[in-house]
């Protein structure tokens, strides 16, 4: 399977050449073993690195108000690429966006990042916590950083804002509003506020999906 050439604009110099994922996909054409490697080179010339952060940070803004951001169909993926693309090219650029299209394999890399950036930053967060943590054990000790994590998540402990009790013996309050799902949803909220209204969609939806992410990173 061989991805489209790469479309340009000779009389627009703005390209989104520049700005490479740090992730690629790799297409394998099972006639001779190549493989394409597709980033945002592969982008059309007429997407800048600028345009492309807000293509994306709208469509991670949709991928966050899913009720279901693990397993969203592909038909419900292209749609929401091509109302976004529709809206800030569709005028200029007609394109019909499918699978094989450069804009939604990217694009759906850069959703797989996001989706990690929850767990990444959950990591940290624990890592930052055993690191200052005065709550009397030592956590250069992995039997102790084990026995804490094993604790925290039996009691979904991880969720909740205050627990007036001990780690073994919790008294929960809070659900949801716990620093730990605070800053992973600051995650959200950082890649998307670039994000376009885009008409014919509810905007303003809840985020969903985003909370999800946070609340299981």
């Amino acid at each position: 399977r061989k991805s489209k050439q790469k479309d340009s604009d000779p009389n627009d110099s703005s390209s989104s050449s520049t700005s490479p994922s740090p992730n690629v996909i790799e297409l394998s054409d099972s006639s001779d073993e190549k493989s394409t490697r597709i980033s945002t080179k592969h982008l059309p010339g007429w997407i800048s690195s600028t345009k492309w952060k807000i293509f994306i940070a709208t469509y991670e803004k949709w991928v966050g108000q899913q009720p279901k951001p693990f397993s969203i169909e592909t038909y419900d993926s292209i749609k929401a690429m091509q109302d976004i693309y529709d809206l800030m090219y569709g005028a200029a650029y007609p394109r019909e966006i499918d699978t094989d299209d450069p804009i939604f394999i990217v694009a759906e890399q850069w959703a797989a990042e996001y989706r990690h950036g929850f767990t990444s930053i959950s990591y940290i967060m624990l890592e930052a916590y055993f690191r200052l943590a005065q709550d009397g054990r030592d956590y250069k000790i992995m039997d102790n950083r084990t026995y804490f994590a094993r604790a925290m998540l039996k009691n979904g402990q991880f969720l909740y804002e205050h627990n007036t009790g001990t780690l073994d013996d919790p008294v929960l309050s809070g659900a949801a509003r716990s620093v730990w799902v605070a800053r992973a949803f600051a995650h959200h909220l950082s890649r998307t506020a670039w994000a376009l209204d885009v008409p014919g969609w509810v905007n303003e939806a809840p985020p969903l999906g985003a909370l999800i992410l946070a609340m299981t990173a």
